[in-house]
This record gives structure tokens, sequence and C-alpha cells, in this order.
């Protein structure tokens, strides 16, 4: 576990090794889901170096490939390995500790193409239930803002 500590902000814990991009296809028309997503996005900043990128919905796995590269690829989908937020902050701790990279894929109305699916990645599931791409994101962006919050001791 990192902790950083910085004499003028006691929620501060900034880990300069840890690099998180989340990749959506598409993006969010809702405002309210804009909003909470910027909202969380600002909030994991304090965490490491935190992307979010929104490739268009003509997306394939060659661009999905290229933003990936030299990074774990973590596909969200409703058959990847399920997690308690305190077993999914130990898996974001050991990838941290082992100086992963990390690429959290968000599908598209219609999930993961094939081609995306033959990339090499692992899978994560948020819920057995499938959600609709917008809500996947907003709650992934807090999720992942939980299980940090938790790897921090907060």
């Amino acid at each position: 576990m990192y902790q950083a500590y910085h004499p003028k902000n006691k929620n501060f814990c900034y880990n300069p090794h840890m690099h998180i991009q989340i990749l959506t296809i598409g993006t969010p028309r809702e405002s309210f889901i804009q909003t909470g997503v910027a909202e969380n996005v600002k909030r994991l900043s304090r965490f490491g170096k935190i992307r979010l990128v929104h490739l268009k919905e003509s997306a394939g796995s060659t661009d999905v490939a290229r933003h990936a590269e030299r990074t774990t690829l973590i596909l969200l989908d409703e058959k990847g390995s399920e997690f308690t937020s305190k077993g999914f902050a130990k898996y974001l701790d050991k990838k941290n500790a082992h100086g992963s990279h990390l690429t959290f894929l968000i599908g598209g109305t219609d999930g993961h193409t094939d081609a995306v699916r033959l990339l090499p990645h692992e899978s994560l599931s948020l819920s057995r239930l499938t959600l609709p791409h917008e809500m996947a994101l907003l709650f992934f962006t807090e999720t992942l803002y939980r299980s940090l919050s938790i790897t921090a001791g907060h």
C-alpha cells in the first residue's frame, strides 16, 4: 500500500507510479452522468495519474490497442471477475505494486466487439446485470474512487 503524506492536506495520497486510463466508447449524453463522472475523475486524480478517453462509436480494436499499448487492458464485462470493494482495492494495490499501468475499457451500446475480445486482456464485472454503458462509466469511476480510498486507508 502506498501512503503519501502532504502537510496541507491530510487526505492527500498521490502515487506517482499509478497510471489508470479509462476508455469508453462514445461520450455520455446525460448531464447528470457527465457531472458525476467529472467529479469522480477529479477526486481520483489525488491518487495518481488518471486519464479518461472517449473513443468514437466507430472505434475498433486497432484504436483500443493503440490506447492500451504498454498497459494491462481490463474489459468491463458482465462475464468478468467480480469483487467486493475491499477485494477490488486489493486487486488494484497488487497491480500497482507490480508497476502496472492499467487501462479499463467500457464498451459501447452493443458491448465489446469480437475483435476487441481477441486482444490480450483481463475482465472485470461491475455486476452480472447488463448496465447501460453511460451508467457503467459513472458506477465504475465511483467504484474506482472507493477502492483507491480503501487502499489509501481513508
